[in-house]
């Protein structure tokens, strides 16, 4: 059998994918989210793909025929967007310069201690600032525009599974479309699981006001009356927790951090600046092969803080290619 979940990010298909691997076969051939369905060796028995590029759906129809299963995955945009401001700090993009990330986390503590009201907005123009990278509001919207046209497009082909009702354990519909049973409760592989913040949804009401809210509902409008979303503001009694807070970005930073051998980020105290910029610029050009750019941000690194081992480790990578 040959499954594709199609999807976009934080919209739980690591979860998904690990629960039909279990369900069905451990030894299931996986592909886990290449960039297009070009990709794939469709002479394989049995496999499955993880892809959360669904807005690139225009490039990648022509391969929907192959797939014995179609799993289209969605999940709220609102509660897509928080999830990408609390995970994408993972990748670098000047969270390394450890000035970046205190003023990120001092942000998420002050409305996590309710000390300021929650603005989504805010949080967006700060990740902004720090990145140079666009806006993730505006990446979501674009996202589930795109996703909303495969829907009207090929939706007799997929599968509608909401993420919401895969963690509340409703999987009637999937396990009969599958012909197993599937089991939400499902342990990821160590190198996956910093993916999982808190397993829950409606995050997005202690993140943003009423007025962000009713905005960016009307905007969004077309895809939750498509996908039979009832979702209404309202004031939650519980505050925002640390853990899936400012304590999980500490937590997915470091995890880069430690792969890349920068040091380890601590609340309150600066080991890194400038070089960790230049760093996460560098290895953004080292993935997309740009060697001789890559290897000109590490010498800039390396003039501002010579004893970085950072620097060495990627510029050992890059000769090693070139």
């Amino acid at each position: 059998m040959k499954i594709l979940i199609y999807s976009l990010g934080k919209s739980g298909t690591t979860a998904l994918m690990y629960s039909i691997i279990n369900a069905y076969k451990k030894d299931l051939k996986q592909f886990f989210e290449p960039a297009n369905l070009k990709q794939i060796n469709y002479k394989e028995d049995d496999l499955i793909v993880k892809s959360v590029y669904a807005n690139r759906w225009n490039t990648d129809q022509e391969f929907f025929h192959h797939y014995d299963k179609l799993i289209l995955l969605v999940r709220n945009p609102l509660d897509r967007i928080v999830s990408y401001l609390l995970y994408l700090p993972y990748n670098g993009d000047g969270f390394s310069d450890d000035r970046n990330m205190q003023e990120y986390i001092d942000y998420l503590k002050s409305i996590t201690n309710d000390r300021r009201p929650p603005s989504i907005i805010e949080l967006d123009s700060l990740y902004v600032k720090i990145t140079k990278r666009p806006s993730l509001i505006k990446v979501v919207k674009n996202q589930s525009k795109s996703i909303l046209q495969l829907a009207k497009a090929f939706g007799s082909q997929f599968l509608h599974l909401k993420y919401e009702d895969f963690v509340d354990g409703e999987l009637d519909m999937i396990n009969n479309y599958l012909s197993f049973n599937l089991n939400q409760e499902v342990e990821v592989e160590n190198k996956f699981k910093r993916t999982k913040r808190s397993g829950k949804y409606n995050d997005y009401l202690k993140f943003m006001s009423e007025t962000e809210y009713n905005e960016l509902y009307e905007e969004l409008n077309d895809f939750f009356s498509y996908f039979n979303y009832d979702l209404s503001y309202r004031n939650l009694s519980s505050s925002l927790e640390s853990k899936n807070t400012f304590n999980y970005v500490i937590k997915v930073v470091n995890e880069y951090r430690e792969k890349n051998y920068i040091p380890l980020f601590e609340d309150g105290v600066v080991k890194v600046k400038e070089e960790g910029d230049y760093f996460d610029r560098a290895r953004r050009e080292f993935m997309s092969k740009n060697y001789e750019s890559s290897l000109d941000l590490l010498k800039q690194a390396k003039e501002i803080n010579p004893r970085f081992e950072a620097i060495e480790k990627m510029r050992l990578k890059i000769e090693k290619l070139r």
